[in-house]
């Protein structure tokens, strides 16, 4: 609802707030030149008649005024001239002429150059503005509204320039009040006097009227005429007007002024930023400002609009058999659309995308919905899905779906909409093909993990290499189910897989599918063999593009996100590092550290989607503190794919739990303390459909430290946690940010709340740790213990 209004809002007033931006800009220009061209104020004590007659020598005075900056004009009658008076000295220079770019800046501020009814529509203007202020403030505590470059900036602006549009808004709506009131807050001229004395006039400095005010009380003061001896000074100062008499000296009519004007004076000097250049100079960059956060506004509401409108390209729905609904607000969630649209048209489908407004009455050929939707606020649809739901009743039959929703961890609903979508489809009786996914941020390796599910579940042989040569039959579920554990070698350590399955269940196809898998995994990225893939990537030149397997492409698309995002903590890079502390015996090959080293991030230059890199700088690649988390990944969609959704995959104690047990209950994975010579649990851990890493250096020693290495130094990082704990959906990325966090140290918590990384920290023991009861039965001892948990 703020959200709406501060659109709405934006769309009535927004040109009218850009004119008003762009005229204040010019005369906070005005306001620094004059007050860096005004003379030094007047000596405290100083009074008008002082003045008055310091000024007798350089001509017939006429009048003097204090403008709302302070400075002091005079105009002479004889000669005939209008100066600007410094009043330590009296010296007198010309007065500048105004500028007619100023006076005509002025009047559009004012009035838009017609009169009060222009003053009128400004004044309604500013109190929307302000209004409009509370809505976006509302929308901008919502950082998942920010997801692209407008939306950022235009965030970013408008919480920068909070501050000063609601000061300038309400001065200049006090100004506004005294223009259509002026004479409740000015006040009301004294009446001429109706006799004055007669006689000789007093000099200027013996006025005792004039003695009497001081010069920074001052307004105005016009001195009699000298041809006319029934005239009087005519003074205004900030708490009277008087009519004074030249001949005795004294008031001979007074009115006192209201105590509102010292405050709307005060107004105007601070909404003109005239008392002060720095403020002048702030309003002005605020005011340029301004027109930058409108366009952004602007390009928001454009792009929103388009996101409604009927997608182009694709097949007719009538025609196609997979369906792709998208719900987007700045286009980001279309482009994410748009990558799965190309990857299931390279694998022969006919492909109808649309936005989800657009769904059709009927897919008489369709053999799969996808949705990928935004989620706002605490499940507020995006513009392109916000009539989705009351148009899907009019969908004869709904195909089987699967639903990916993206949006922010932190937010009171995560990816509240996706799931009402998923829910209202499952109502209808549809299918559901996968679980809701959930992908926080714009992940790309979750959206990756995400992908490579749709492809297992359409039987696609690039999807089904997952599952070994011509993929597996899925079984079908018998009764009673068996707890059933695989085991075998890979990369080092072991791995082992948890399901369930009839007892009679031949589960050797299965296990060898596995070891396959590992096998080429190994082949890719083991540096322990000189054929394979990563060894050979040292000797490519610098520049030259070359293709990667899709293995390799997705493992480093993950690493190299997680490093940008990390700062550079995670670093694919370090193989010459890593070899030089003791890790790397049994390598292929020999490498020797750089002396400047790039990050991965920045040498690696990657197309995902067409499976090539190109090396902008020279690097060894060592993917150790990713692979086996891409294993267990690997693994968790082989199985899968076999007809067994609930199963719990460990590799070297990097896990990935599918569906919850048969029984319903999810995966309870014990935390280990960091205990060296023991093998003890903190508590534990409950998953369902998630990933869980952990990183420490309690175990793995080299000749002078521990195993994990900070990129900056290549040295061991040390005075950190024992241990980090990610979760995520994809285990490859919480491997990686599980090593980035080690790496951050004390540092770390900080980071991963910044980066909405689910993360438990424990802390390092001076002895070993205890056995800690479940925390299922006794949850506080954890924090006791040493623990620290972050949450996006």
């Amino acid at each position: 609802m703020l959200r709406t209004l501060h659109l709405r809002l934006g769309l009535a007033i927004g040109l009218l707030w850009v004119v008003l931006a762009l005229t204040g800009m010019v005369l906070a220009v005005d306001a620094v030149s004059d007050a860096r061209l005004r003379p030094p104020p007047p000596p405290p004590g100083m009074t008008v008649a002082e003045l008055a007659a310091g000024l007798e020598r350089h001509g017939t005075l006429a009048e003097v005024s204090v403008d709302a900056g302070g400075t002091i004009l005079a105009r002479f009658s004889e000669p005939r001239r209008r100066v600007v008076v410094d009043p330590t000295t009296f010296a007198v220079t010309p007065a500048p002429a105004p500028s007619e770019i100023v006076r005509l800046a002025t009047e559009i501020h004012r009035t838009l150059a017609a009169g009060d009814g222009g003053r009128i529509v400004l004044a309604l203007a500013t109190l929307l503005g302000l209004i409009g202020v509370v809505g976006g403030l509302g929308a901008a505590m919502r950082p998942e509204h920010a997801t692209t470059l407008a939306g950022r900036l235009h965030r970013g602006l408008g919480l920068g320039l909070v501050v000063p549009f609601v000061f300038l808004a309400t001065t200049g709506l006090g100004l506004a009040v005294a223009a259509f009131r002026p004479l409740d807050v000015h006040g009301i001229a004294a009446p001429f006097p109706e006799s004055l004395a007669g006689g000789r006039r007093l000099p200027f400095g013996e006025v005792a009227a004039l003695k009497a005010v001081l010069v920074a009380d001052l307004e105005d003061l016009v001195l009699p005429r000298r041809d006319d001896p029934e005239d009087t000074y005519r003074l205004t100062t900030v708490g009277a007007f008087a009519h004074v008499d030249p001949v005795t000296g004294l008031p001979a009519t007074l009115h006192d002024r209201p105590r509102a004007h010292r405050l709307v004076a005060a107004l105007a000097g601070l909404h003109g930023g005239r008392i002060a250049a720095p403020l002048a100079a702030g309003l002005g960059l605020a005011a340029a400002l301004v027109p930058v956060a409108a366009f952004s506004g602007l390009a928001l509401i454009l792009a929103a609009r388009r996101a409604r409108r009927r997608f182009a390209g694709g097949r007719a729905a009538e025609s196609s058999d997979t369906i792709v609904l998208v719900g987007s607000e700045g286009g980001t969630t279309r482009v994410f659309a748009d990558r799965l649209v190309a990857i299931l048209e390279r694998h022969g489908h006919a492909v109808h995308v649309a936005a989800m407004n657009d769904v059709a009455g009927a897919y008489p050929r369709a053999r799969c919905l996808l949705i990928l939707t935004a989620t706002h606020g605490d499940g507020v649809a995006p513009g392109s899905a916000d009539r989705f739901l009351a148009r899907l009743p009019d969908l004869a039959a709904v195909p089987p779906f699967a639903v990916v929703g993206f949006g922010e961890r932190g937010a009171r609903r995560f990816c509240g909409y996706a799931e009402d979508v998923d829910a209202a489809l499952a109502a209808r009786g549809a299918a559901r093909r996968l679980p809701l996914r959930r992908i926080h941020r714009r992940s790309e390796a979750d959206f990756a993990a995400w992908t490579d599910a749709v492809l297992a579940l359409l039987g696609h042989d690039d999807a089904r290499r997952d599952a070994g040569a011509g993929g597996l039959a899925r079984p079908t579920p018998l009764r009673p189910l068996e707890r059933r554990v695989l085991s075998g070698p890979a990369m080092g350590s072991r791995w082992s897989v948890v399901l369930h399955a009839p007892e009679a269940s031949d589960l050797d196809p299965l296990a060898a599918a596995i070891a396959a898998r590992i096998e080429d995994l190994e082949a890719a990225f083991s540096r322990f063999r000189p054929d394979g893939e990563v060894p050979r990537l040292d000797a490519v030149p610098l520049g030259q593009r070359v293709p990667v397997s899709a293995d390799l492409a997705r493992i480093l698309a993950i690493g190299l996100d997680v490093g940008r995002r990390s700062g550079g903590a995670f670093d694919l890079g370090l193989a010459a590092e890593v070899a030089a502390r003791g890790f790397g015996a049994g390598w292929a090959s020999v490498i020797e550290p750089r002396a400047r080293r790039v990050p991965a991030h920045e040498a690696i230059e990657l197309d995902l989607a067409g499976r090539t890199l190109v090396k902008r700088a020279a690097l060894h690649l060592d993917l150790a503190g990713i692979g086996k988390g891409y294993a267990a990944d690997a693994l968790s969609r082989l199985v899968a794919a076999a007809g067994f959704p609930s199963h719990l995959v460990s590799l070297d104690g990097e896990l990935v739990a599918g569906a919850a047990r048969p029984d319903g209950r999810p995966w309870s994975i014990g935390l280990e303390a960091p205990a060296t010579g023991l093998r003890t649990t903190l508590g534990r851990i409950d998953l369902v459909d998630r990933a869980i890493a952990t990183s420490g250096d309690y175990r793995r020693f080299g000749a002078d430290g521990g195993h994990t290495l900070d990129p900056v130094t290549g040295a061991p990082v040390v005075g950190g946690p024992a241990s980090v704990t990610t979760l995520a959906a994809g285990c490859a990325e919480a491997d990686a940010w599980a090593t980035a966090l080690m790496v951050r140290g004390a540092a770390g918590l900080a980071a991963a709340r910044a980066a909405g990384v689910e993360a438990i920290f424990v802390e390092r023991p001076p002895v070993a740790a205890p056995v800690v009861p479940s925390p299922a039965k006794s949850p506080e001892p954890w924090a006791e213990r040493g623990w620290r948990e972050a949450h996006p």
